[in-house]
């Protein structure tokens, strides 16, 4: 699959999940951009289970993902990342920047507790 499709899931209050299937690249990099700038829920999880790999577009817009949210004071987090795609997070110096989670449901977990 050389093409990057991106599904927007509601998944309860304030949060969405985009589902991306195939890989993040150069190519599909605009509508990943736009999906991610236009939405307004505090919290945006972003499920890589079906994304084989990615370039390093890909992991600038993962990148700008996490500096905008930080701006903004909202939450995200990146979730079911293949070994690959952590093997490239460590080359590239981000797997202690990138909020990372296993599962969709720890994120969510992780990111709707009250902070103590």
């Amino acid at each position: 699959m050389d093409k990057l499709s991106i599904e927007v899931v509601p998944a309860g209050e304030g949060i969405r999940i985009l589902r991306l299937e195939g890989p993040l690249t150069l190519r599909g990099l605009a509508e990943f951009q736009s999906i991610v700038r236009d939405g307004e829920e505090p919290i945006t999880i972003v499920n890589l289970s079906k994304v084989p790999f990615m370039d390093s577009a890909g992991l600038g817009a993962l990148m700008g993902m996490h500096t905008s949210s930080q701006k903004l004071g909202r939450k995200y987090a990146v979730v079911g990342a293949s070994d690959r795609v952590r093997v490239l997070f460590g080359v590239a110096g981000i797997e202690n920047i990138l909020v990372t989670y296993d599962t969709v449901e720890n994120a969510k977990t992780a990111l709707t507790e009250p902070r103590a």
